[in-house]
């Protein structure tokens, strides 16, 4: 008979080896000009090479924390809200609505969230989640070289981190709120019924500095 796992206990979720799909520098190329002046305007690094350098080594720490394709193909470093139709009305909410609230679900490396900071929302205004707080390396399998590098120093990091190193930015200099969480739990974001345009919210924007969850924000974001 084979056996249950008791409904109480979470399944653990299979381990991804880095050495799988070795990374390709000329992957680099799939950067399009766009992408690479919005990391020269946050950078300031404006040669070429270095900049290329720059984004492979950051690509390189990251990808044994969790080798996630879009790490490999470099789309970490790509800005893609801009790429939707409706991205002009996104920025004019920002302009039109006092106050108004913008929410990077799945953010990663926050490289849409600057985008859209960088094309005029106001950096105090904008919020973002991710499932990846945080992932200890021993969860890992051990990497070999030469991904076993920058490895062994290092027992935590994250994503978010990793942006502001991408990006040469901090929590001071890019002060976004991050509010780490699983958007398809009810702690961090309970779905409640639709509300219908124009309706009053019975609740104050809370300080987004001190979120802890999504759940506050009902009724308060503009554009998602």
């Amino acid at each position: 008979m084979a056996a249950t796992v008791p409904s109480h206990v979470e399944p653990k979720a299979p381990k991804r080896d880095p050495n799988a799909f070795p990374l390709d520098e000329r992957m680099f190329s799939l950067l399009r000009e766009e992408d690479l002046e919005l990391i020269k305007q946050y950078t300031g690094i404006q040669d070429r090479e270095q900049l290329k350098a720059h984004v492979i080594d950051i690509q390189k720490e990251a990808y044994p924390v969790m080798p996630y394709q879009c790490i490999r193909y470099f789309s970490f470093a790509a800005s893609r809200i801009n790429r939707i139709p409706s991205y002009d009305h996104i920025l004019k909410l920002a302009k039109q609505r006092e106050g108004a609230i913008f929410l990077d679900v799945g953010t990663c490396f926050g490289t849409d969230l600057r985008k859209v900071v960088s094309d005029g929302w106001d950096v105090k205004n904008v919020v973002a989640t991710d499932i990846h707080p945080g992932l200890a390396y021993s969860s890992l399998p051990s990497p070999s070289p030469p991904m076993a590098t920058k490895v062994a120093d290092l027992s935590r990091l994250d994503f978010w981190e990793m942006g502001h190193k991408l990006f040469h930015t901090t929590p001071v200099s890019f002060p976004a709120a991050f509010v780490p969480g699983n958007a398809l739990t009810d702690e961090h974001l309970k779905v409640f019924p639709v509300l219908p345009p124009g309706s009053a919210v019975d609740t104050p924007c809370p300080d987004l500095g001190s979120l802890t969850s999504l759940n506050s924000l009902r009724g308060h974001v503009s554009a998602i």
